[in-house]
């Protein structure tokens, strides 16, 4: 890889501080795709917990303690219930104002009924 000065944002809006727990959440909702969209490809909560413990031992230098890794694996759980919502109302918004040929509201609706199922998930727990 060659050395530049530059630097460059592919999604400007994650380039700013943001709670962990909804990087992480979203982070798992994006293996679903956005053309050809397919939940089911999502991490499981035990490839959740495996990710999770990976990232924790390397942003603290050491293994995290089962309460932290739980504790992470639950907020990632409650936030990807979110990160569908907060993309449901993102696509409402473009399907008023976007050119893009993208079908925003069956997007929306399909978020939203994620965001419903993962919430009722994540409160039954």
């Amino acid at each position: 890889m060659k050395k530049s000065d530059r630097l460059s944002f592919i999604d400007y809006e994650y380039a700013d501080f943001n709670y962990t727990g909804f990087d992480t959440g979203n982070h798992f909702c994006e293996w679903g795709g956005v053309d050809d969209v397919d939940f089911s490809r999502c991490p499981s909560i035990d490839e959740r917990r495996e990710w999770l413990r990976e990232y924790l031992k390397e942003k603290k230098g050491n293994q995290p303690t089962n309460e932290e890794l739980e504790a992470n694996v639950r907020q990632s759980d409650l936030f990807m219930a979110l990160s569908h919502q907060f993309w449901a109302v993102w696509a409402l918004v473009q399907a008023q104002n976007s050119t893009i040929d993208f079908d925003y509201l069956g997007y929306a609706i399909l978020r939203h009924k994620t965001y419903k199922e993962y919430l009722l998930r994540f409160l039954a727990n």
